[in-house]
């Protein structure tokens, strides 16, 4: 067995060489998915901040408004 193990390691090589290389390139598009992905919530938190700043109509408001026209 630890012959035949040994045979087959210089020939793995190649196998190897492109699964690491694979790997980087996976790393790199996962960071670039994580940046990404940062800046749309980033985005996303800049449209919940200003909806929560937004004064909207409520029935309270409308029933005042509705009262006043009475």
């Amino acid at each position: 067995m630890h012959r035949s193990l040994h045979v087959d390691l210089p020939g793995s090589y190649p196998v190897w060489e492109d699964f690491i290389n694979k790997a980087g390139k996976l790393q790199s598009q996962l960071r670039t998915t994580v940046v990404a992905a940062a800046a749309f919530l980033d985005a996303f938190q800049k449209v919940a901040d200003m909806a929560t700043n937004t004064r909207g109509v409520n029935l309270e408001d409308l029933w005042e408004e509705k009262l006043k026209a009475l």
